[in-house]
């Protein structure tokens, strides 16, 4: 798959075992590309706080706070002309992954950053495994 479009704005997704990467990635692209990010989930998430550890799956769930991330992170991809899902050493990605299916279900350009599981799935992402192959694609768009 080319990237034929002219890219303005980004989702990144991943892990937020990788929040930080994801955060220094969205540094670059913001300066060196001028690229809206459309939503820094690594500033909100909630996992490992202390107030979630003790709620069941389905108290988790249900709560209002989880459920807006959801909606947020839902229309983030739906904004963005870009999805990136970073990923290091074949790590599983849970939510990550669901936002790529959606991605792909709304016809977006999904790039898979990183050494991800082999899955029949991910066959119309395109792949890189560096910083400097996923800029050469995006220089391609501008």
């Amino acid at each position: 798959m080319e990237v034929m479009k002219i890219i303005k704005n980004v989702y990144i997704g991943s892990s937020s075992k990788f929040a930080e990467k994801c955060q220094d990635l969205a540094v670059n692209l913001s300066d060196i590309f001028n690229i809206n990010i459309t939503r820094r989930w690594w500033q909100h998430y909630v996992k490992d706080k202390p107030e979630y550890e003790n709620h069941s799956a389905l108290d988790f769930y249900k709560d209002s706070q989880v459920q807006m991330i959801r909606e947020l992170d839902f229309r983030a991809v739906k904004e963005a002309d870009l999805v990136i899902i970073l990923v290091e050493n074949e790590y599983k990605l849970t939510g990550a992954l669901i936002e790529l299916g959606y991605a792909l279900a709304l016809n977006k350009i999904v790039i898979v950053y990183g050494k991800a599981k082999k899955s029949a799935m991910l066959s119309s992402c395109i792949h890189v495994f560096d910083e400097k192959q996923l800029f050469e694609i995006i220089k391609r768009a501008f």
